[in-house]
């Protein structure tokens, strides 16, 4: 969206939507969301979980994600990382 002198501002974009049912005309205006898809994506975000089918035997779950990557807070460079999760389930999975 541009502002009122051409330029480019995240603040002030708008969504707008008309209907025209029998000439009554209905107008909303209301304002997007700034937030970038990353940003939704990273709030939107849940654990998932699944019921462990053997709980009458202890057992560890292991897994490893080799490939985690991020921005660093301070730097705003790019970090690089192994996740390695070791557990032993109860009454659910993730």
């Amino acid at each position: 969206m541009l502002d009122y002198f051409g330029n480019a501002n995240r603040n002030s974009q708008l969504s707008v939507s008309a209907q025209w049912p029998q000439a009554g005309i209905f107008l909303k205006v209301s304002k997007m969301s700034t937030e970038l898809y990353g940003e939704t994506a990273i709030r939107e975000a849940q654990l998932e979980r699944f019921e462990n089918r053997t709980q009458v035997r202890r057992y560890t779950i292991d897994f490893t994600c080799p490939e985690f990557t991020c921005l660093c807070p301070r730097s705003g460079f790019p970090d690089f990382a192994t996740i390695k999760i070791k557990y032993v389930p109860h009454k659910f999975c993730v």
